[in-house]
């Protein structure tokens, strides 16, 4: 049997892991790639240890996305397109979909407030929210 590191935590341990799980995605972008898709692994690793965790996905935007979207009608849902994709890649890799729900906030709840590159990428994100442990 393969163990994970979710084998190991207490339920303390996995719910501050989750809290603290910003999962980025590039400026205009719902794709995971690289440390995202790990974290979302990582994720769904955890889902599975502890069978009576349910949680919301909540996916967020940057102001300059929200601006682009504007001009572009399919940026749009950014923020709602990266909590989708995280959903269907945990239930895609065996997590029930009754234990997920999905919200979008756009640029209304920014992780990091201000107008550099940096400040606005940090806002191109997911994060994890526990509904019950």
């Amino acid at each position: 049997v393969h163990k994970t590191q979710s084998d190991n935590m207490s339920t303390d341990e996995v719910s501050s892991t989750i809290a603290n799980m910003k999962i980025q995605f590039d400026s205009l972008s719902a794709e995971l790639k690289g440390e995202a898709l790990s974290q979302v692994q990582s994720l769904v690793n955890f889902m599975k240890a502890k069978s009576s965790l349910t949680i919301v996905v909540i996916g967020h935007a940057s102001d300059r996305e929200m601006d682009a979207a504007k001009k572009t009608a399919a940026l749009a849902n950014v923020s709602a397109n990266r909590a989708k994709v995280v959903a269907d890649y945990l239930i895609k890799n065996g997590v029930d979909k009754t234990r997920l729900k999905t919200e979008a906030v756009k640029n209304t709840r920014p992780f990091v407030y201000g107008h550099s590159a940096e400040e606005q990428y940090q806002n191109c994100a997911v994060h994890i929210e526990i509904i019950t442990e």
